[in-house]
């Protein structure tokens, strides 16, 4: 668990576009080290600090205050850097912490450590102020055994459509080469090697409502008929993913005899196109 370099540089993009206000306060799942040296530091915290100001600590608590967060507070078990000693993965009486509710809500790095996840997404909307933010840096690809769970993009879609989210940020980080984009499927194969290479997703949500937590159902085959749940994979948007993933596979078939593309293409097509015909609500009585 850490703050690494894209994250600080990620924190001052949102201090400097307003997304937190001075005096704001800010929890963390984890007790948080930044990664960088002290060099790199130094270097970055010239960026927000006047120079009397330079001796902070190399601390989250420190850097944070640097971006006008007052209030700083932290959960983990092992007590560090005064973190409150709860598990993750149970129910945390949210109410009982001082500060509640607050404007940002970090994840860097600590939900893929718990056995149960869910407690902990939870947990962070419960934590969360309304018209706060909740930031995950989290693993999507390689990273084996870092922990127990890597994640996908249609998780925080899908929870962001149950709890009223809006999703402000979406980006690819290369976790060995510092590189950070914004996600986009279709370019997933171009990016440093996305198949074998340590990718994070970061994810900045804002919680746009009060309410309890609803665990979301995956949108992609989720019955239209579920109560209280919307339905956002069209038919017209699961055809051109069916599309999308059409011209994939030619392209990376391009080398392979042309009966064996076909056939495998053909297939793939065929898969996507009966998937949206089996969840759409004109052919359900």
């Amino acid at each position: 668990m850490g703050i690494t370099k894209e994250i600080l540089s990620i924190l001052i993009e949102l201090s400097r576009s307003n997304r937190f206000k001075s005096g704001s306060s800010v929890i963390e799942l984890g007790a948080q080290d930044i990664h960088v040296s002290d060099k790199e530091y130094s270097h970055i915290m010239k960026k927000i600090v006047t120079k009397n100001k330079m001796n902070l600590d190399k601390t989250a608590a420190q850097f944070y205050n640097a971006l006008g967060i007052k209030k700083y507070v932290c959960i983990d078990l092992n007590g560090k850097n005064g973190a409150l000693p709860l598990d993750l993965s149970l129910p945390i009486d949210t109410a009982s912490i001082d500060g509640l509710p607050f404007e940002l809500v970090t994840d860097f790095g600590t939900i893929e450590h718990l056995f149960n996840p869910a407690e902990a997404f939870k947990t962070m909307h419960d934590l969360c102020a309304e018209g706060g933010l909740m930031l995950h840096q989290l693993p999507f690809q390689g990273q084996v055994d870092h922990g127990f769970y890597s994640f996908h993009p249609t998780l925080f879609v899908d929870m962001a459509v149950s709890n009223g989210y809006s999703i402000e940020y979406f980006y690819i980080i290369d976790d060995e080469k510092g590189k950070v984009a914004d996600f986009d499927y279709d370019k997933l194969p171009d990016f440093s090697g996305c198949r074998s290479q340590d990718i994070s997703l970061f994810i900045a949500l804002q919680k746009r409502r009060s309410g309890s937590f609803i665990p979301p159902y995956q949108n992609f085959f989720a019955s239209s008929m579920i109560t209280g749940h919307q339905k956002t994979y069209d038919d017209q948007r699961l055809i051109e993913t069916a599309r999308r993933r059409t011209k994939y596979f030619e392209k990376k078939m391009g080398s392979a005899p042309k009966s064996i593309a076909w056939r495998m293409r053909d297939r793939i097509s065929k898969i996507f196109f009966s998937i949206g015909e089996f969840i759409s609500p004109r052919n359900r009585k």
